[in-house]
């Protein structure tokens, strides 16, 4: 019973493929643009999210707590527009990999605004959307077939660690700072490992020589290029007197 929970604790536990997240991110924003388009398709914008004075369906204004949206901006159409757009535009963000955790978080708290201002028309499947695209702002989907990752915008993460995941998620690193790790940091790595390795071998080197009564020798003794040294043994025997070395 324990293997079996262990098994689907570490099923759900693993780290997802990047090209896996990006395919939900892609196919979520896809699902979420064609649906504010056919909105605008039918001329529902303002009816659906507009203030009751310009239109609008619903009873925002005389509900309380009254929607942010219109707590901090006037009950206009204009409004219920800009809002329309604020949530599209992000939504093309997320679909192209553009900032994209930012982008997902504005369209995530928009289009809940959007669902208080007329309950009635926010459906179980925009809420299921909308709780997928706030995941997706906290995980790697923006590292393959993305913007981010193209453009670098990844390497901007030494703050998010304390505010949370915004521009890079998780430890792996870009390709653009893996591109200049191994331009500026690897070869001062590879001549600190040649040194160290000069000074294991004449260690060795010096204990199995310089011992007394030694009959064996170091032969093809290399570095092995990770802190280890590979020794080829040489055994000895007597033929006739003589020392003999086999390899």
């Amino acid at each position: 019973m324990r293997a079996r929970w262990d098994a689907w604790a570490g099923l759900w536990a693993r780290r997802e493929s990047p090209r896996t997240l990006a395919i939900v991110r892609i196919l979520v924003a896809t699902v979420l643009l064609y649906d504010f388009w056919k909105v605008w398709d039918l001329g529902l914008v303002v009816p659906l999210w507009g203030a009751p004075d310009v239109g609008g369906l619903g009873d925002a204004m005389h509900r309380t707590p009254v929607p942010e949206l219109y707590r901090w901006f006037p009950a206009t159409a204009q409004v219920a527009w800009a809002a329309w757009g604020v949530v599209v535009g992000a939504l093309a963000c997320v679909l192209v990999g553009f900032a994209t955790p930012v982008a997902a978080l504005v369209a995530t708290l928009t289009s809940a605004q959007l669902a208080e201002v007329l309950p009635l028309a926010d459906r179980g499947i925009d809420l299921l959307l909308r709780d997928a695209l706030f995941l997706l702002a906290f995980s790697g989907c923006n590292r393959a077939w993305a913007v981010d990752a193209r453009a670098g915008m990844l390497e901007h993460r030494g703050w998010r660690q304390h505010v949370g995941v915004l521009w890079g998620n998780g430890p792996d690193l870009s390709q653009a700072r893996q591109r200049r790790i191994r331009r500026d940091v690897a070869p001062r790595e590879r001549g600190r490992q040649r040194e160290s390795d000069k000074t294991l071998q004449a260690s060795v080197e010096h204990r199995i020589t310089s011992g007394p009564g030694s009959c064996c020798r170091l032969v093809n003794a290399r570095p092995s290029g990770m802190g280890r040294l590979n020794i080829d043994p040489v055994h000895s025997w007597r033929v006739g007197g003589i020392d003999r070395f086999k390899p």
